[in-house]
């Protein structure tokens, strides 16, 4: 659904130097929050250098990834990293449909197990972007939530109309309805999530469902 990293065709990273600036002003400000983001920030080669330098601000390190690389940075993220934020799109053949790349849950099962199993404090959750591809696929999603061993699953719509992510002068009418959901489907996701409100009560109750 992202569309930024078609910016960066030279590979350009922000380095130590570049960011120390910001870290002044960060730290003027009293941020009490960093967030890690991408594409996907485990993939910054420098990645190490950039938390240490993060660190004097006392902050929470939050990092976004896609999952497929957690298994690999494991110690990177013992040490700077309070919180990871997976991208789940659905239950396994749904997620790997969307994100194009073979075997895909299967990779994100196995990093967050390797997380769980070798940094247990760090809390894990996942963000999903419904859409036309996954939304009949809602109870599932949080079904392979709790099978993943998250700690809680939020939802997002799918942001169609904007700028934002790199999207120069937004996305075309073709691309919108490849997936913005029509009206009809709109009214069969809102008995979707009124079913879930049943089926799923204690996981709302107990804020393993959030936004």
């Amino acid at each position: 659904m992202c569309d930024i990293w078609r910016a960066n065709r030279q590979l350009r990273e922000i380095s130590v130097e570049e960011l120390q600036p910001h870290i002044d002003g960060m730290r003027a400000w009293g941020v009490r929050w960093v967030t890690l983001s991408g594409g996907e920030a485990l993939m910054h080669t420098n990645l190490r250098n950039l938390c240490k330098a993060l660190q004097p601000l006392g902050a929470k390190m939050t990092l976004l990834s896609t999952g497929l690389l957690l298994h690999k940075n494991l110690e990177l993220i013992d040490n700077w990293v309070d919180e990871v934020i997976v991208s789940l799109d659905g239950s396994e053949a749904v997620h790997d449909k969307i994100r194009n790349i073979p075997r895909a849950y299967e990779k994100l099962k196995n990093g967050v197990i390797a997380l769980r199993d070798a940094v247990p404090a760090v809390e894990v959750g996942a963000r999903c972007v419904l859409q036309r591809e996954n939304y009949r696929d809602f109870a599932n999603i949080i079904s392979a939530a709790q099978s993943l061993r998250l700690d809680w699953i939020s939802f997002l719509a799918a942001d169609v109309g904007s700028e934002a992510f790199n999207r120069v002068d937004g996305w075309q009418p073709e691309r919108v309805a490849e997936v913005a959901l029509t009206d009809d489907q709109c009214d069969e996701f809102e008995n979707i999530l009124k079913r879930s409100f049943v089926d799923f009560k204690k996981e709302y109750a107990s804020g393993f469902i959030v936004e």
